[in-house]
C-alpha cells in the first residue's frame, strides 16, 4: 500500500519530486481522515 503525495515512479530516487499541489491534497485528505477517525467530523 502506498499513501502519499507524488508519484511512485520517483519516489526514494536521486531526483525524487514532488508536485506542491499533490502536497496540498494528500495533507487535506489526511486532515478530513483524522477528523473521521477522532469522531469530530459530520
Amino acid at each position: 500500500m502506498v499513501f502519499g503525495p507524488g508519484d511512485v515512479d520517483y519516489a526514494h530516487r536521486i531526483d525524487e519530486r514532488v508536485h506542491l499541489d499533490d502536497v496540498v491534497s494528500h495533507c487535506k485528505a489526511t486532515v478530513v481522515f483524522l477528523l473521521r477517525f477522532c469522531g469530530r467530523a459530520d
